[in-house]
């Protein structure tokens, strides 16, 4: 994979986490942290840090609304295309977070 297509891909996937920030602050929660993360530079490391790290209040929150689709977890595992930016093991975790949204009521 090239560098330049995996920035091209990496700001088609920041662009679709702005689309999951907006549509989970009007249907559910504003989260000012991940909205101010998105806008930094070192954005993709903030959302591998979180990735990582999967107990937060989002996602108890997620949990409770029953609304794994908000997660970046959801988009990240249903967008085959955006795989080549992580990891096997940040992919193992990103499937183990989601199965737990939706097993968790």
């Amino acid at each position: 994979m090239s560098n330049s297509f995996d920035e091209e891909l990496k700001d088609e996937f920041r662009d679709e986490l702005y689309k999951l920030y907006k549509k989970t602050a009007k249907e559910l929660y504003y989260s000012a942290t991940f909205w101010v993360a998105l806008g930094q530079e070192n954005w993709f490391g903030y959302i591998k840090n979180f990735i990582s790290n999967p107990h937060s209040d989002g996602i108890e929150k997620l949990i409770k609304a029953n609304r794994p689709d908000l997660s970046i977890e959801y988009i990240i595992i249903n967008n085959k295309k955006y795989h080549p930016l992580f990891t096997d093991e940040e992919l193992e975790i990103c499937k183990e977070t989601l199965n737990y949204l939706m097993s968790s009521k």
